[in-house]
């Protein structure tokens, strides 16, 4: 993957932790371990719920149920968990009282009209070490330097994306590496696989995919968007897929991903990937109602951001057949391929603003209802 900003600088915080041998202690004795460092949980959003059935705009908190044993497994101590609202000020003081060694945020990472970490870190003075990953899912994760803590403690704060796929890989790349570094472990040894299946990439991303051993090699799960768990749920890790993807019979390297602890995990019992079903009837994809609005704030950022003369776009609202145009944006620029950059930051920017509902029906007479790009 590669890592946009100042590079990977945040995670040497400290060498692995290595006995030592004395001659006057017997040799079996061991220095005494670093300390657990501390991680602070934040999770951003009006939009979480805690409890209860999700609706109008709400949705169920996925990330903190989640993160919270998974940051313990490798050795954090989490001193607390915490939703804060979509306000600025609120964010600040939560990010700038922390005593914890790592504070972790889950959203605001993007450039929406809510996404107020950015401007959080450059008002408490934080340092950007990491603002961006060429990752899918997970590209806007970032780490920062925070002040020092008043006893000259450094801190770092982890920035999550939203979505829950999409967190999952920032922790994985970035969270779990900083967390063992910080605690004296060394770098757990990288996981090499084969594929079993030709498994699909991004255009120009490293992706990050979720797998299933199969045979002698891995193979690709469904249900793998930047919102969805259930490819996770059923999967033995995320593999680094290059851009382009790979073909069967190619090596691959497979990243750990939440799960109980190895003496706790049963035997592992075959699963059959399910095959993919046919759509019998008519689908239809749902946008929401204030995808208008959205998309205005986006075009505003993106032509405030690129060398563009003109932007135009419109955006179609509720039902919609699959196969249908949701969006269309046309750009005047100077030079062709600015034109076309402006048009896919726009897409790529309004992907993650507004949400699309897929409905699909099939030959069983199964309904589904899905997330969808």
């Amino acid at each position: 993957m590669r890592w946009r900003g100042r590079g990977r600088h945040g995670l040497g915080a400290g060498p692995a932790h290595r006995p030592r041998r004395s001659r006057s202690a017997p040799a079996r004795r061991r220095p005494s371990p670093c300390r657990r460092p501390r991680v602070e949980l934040l999770l951003l959003g009006d939009e979480l719920l805690e409890s209860g059935t999700p609706g109008d705009g709400r949705v169920r908190d996925a990330l903190g149920p989640l993160l919270a044993p998974w940051l313990r497994a490798v050795g954090a101590e989490v001193v607390g968990r915490r939703a804060v609202p979509d306000a600025l000020g609120l964010l600040r003081a939560a990010v700038r009282d922390s005593a914890a060694d790592v504070v972790i945020t889950t959203g605001g990472t993007a450039a929406g009209p809510v996404d107020f970490l950015h401007d959080v870190l450059d008002g408490v003075g934080a340092r950007l070490l990491v603002d961006g990953v060429a990752v899918r899912p997970g590209h806007p994760m970032l780490l920062a330097a925070l002040p020092p803590a008043a006893d000259g403690r450094a801190r770092r704060l982890v920035g999550l994306p939203g979505n829950p796929l999409a967190a999952v890989a920032g922790t994985a790349t970035l969270a779990v590496p900083l967390l063992r570094r910080l605690g004296g472990h060394a770098d757990a040894p990288p996981l090499r696989t084969v594929c079993a299946a030709p498994l699909p990439g991004h255009p120009r991303d490293t992706r990050l995919l979720p797998v299933r051993c199969a045979g002698d090699g891995v193979v690709p799960l469904p249900f793998d968007g930047p919102a969805m768990l259930r490819g996770l749920a059923c999967a033995d890790g995320l593999a680094v897929v290059p851009p382009g993807g790979t073909d069967t019979g190619a090596a691959v390297e497979v990243l750990a991903t939440p799960g109980p602890s190895p003496d706790a995990r049963p035997a592992p019992v075959p699963v059959p990937v399910p095959a993919p079903r046919s759509p019998s009837g008519p689908d239809t994809m749902t946008h929401l109602p204030d995808a208008d609005a959205e998309l205005r704030r986006v075009a505003e950022r993106t032509a405030a951001d690129l060398p563009v003369r003109t932007l135009a776009a419109v955006h179609r609202t509720g039902r919609l057949a699959v196969g249908e145009d949701a969006v269309t944006a046309a750009a005047s620029c100077a030079h062709r391929a600015e034109a076309f950059a402006a048009c896919e930051r726009l897409v790529e920017d309004l992907k993650h603003r507004v949400p699309i509902r897929k409905h699909q029906t099939f030959a069983d007479g199964a309904e589904e209802w899905v997330g969808a790009c």
